[in-house]
């Protein structure tokens, strides 16, 4: 199994494109493979059967995500489609190669998507990037690249964002 590279996403926005194209750069000279992940929220319970819910970690310990069906899940599916489409018109915009795969992932926050996904694809480094809104902002929000750089299931490369006049 060649080692993986996982690089993170999340809204898509030009933010997004410059730890995708390091990601690929670092892929391309380490000869690893890049993987392109971004997470769907779903919700820790499901509805009706609060016991029934995914806890957080749950994927990544094999437990499976909460059953939707019928048009729900013809429109979960339709979501997950176009998430998939989305992110990878981004990763394109960013320069990936099309051979990059593109992996939407479930779970109850991106901090645990990623940290599940990281572990189900073995991934060697993690990239994220930071939005750079400051401490006020990661402490009221939160904050998904300090998730991961706290507690990381790998390496965690990240990227700030860029300075104003270096142009990305």
């Amino acid at each position: 199994m060649s080692s993986v590279i996982l690089c993170g996403v999340d809204e898509g926005d030009a933010a997004s494109e410059r730890p995708l194209r390091i990601a690929a750069d670092l892929a391309e000279r380490l000869g690893e493979r890049l993987v392109v992940g971004t997470v769907t929220t779903v919700p820790a319970f499901v509805p009706g059967l609060p016991s029934m819910g995914v806890p957080a970690g749950g994927l990544a310990l094999g437990m499976p995500p909460p059953v939707v069906v019928g048009a729900e899940a013809a429109s979960s599916d339709e979501r997950t489609e176009r998430e998939r489409e989305r992110v990878r018109a981004l990763a394109q915009r960013a320069g990936v190669p099309d051979d990059a795969e593109v992996v939407v992932h479930p779970a109850v926050s991106p901090q645990e998507g990623l940290r599940e996904l990281a572990l189900i694809r073995g991934a060697s480094m993690l990239v994220v990037g930071s939005h750079g809104h400051g401490a006020v902002h990661a402490a009221l929000l939160g904050s998904t690249s300090h998730a991961l750089a706290a507690h990381p299931p790998c390496p965690v490369l990240v990227v700030p964002p860029p300075a104003e006049d270096d142009g990305g």
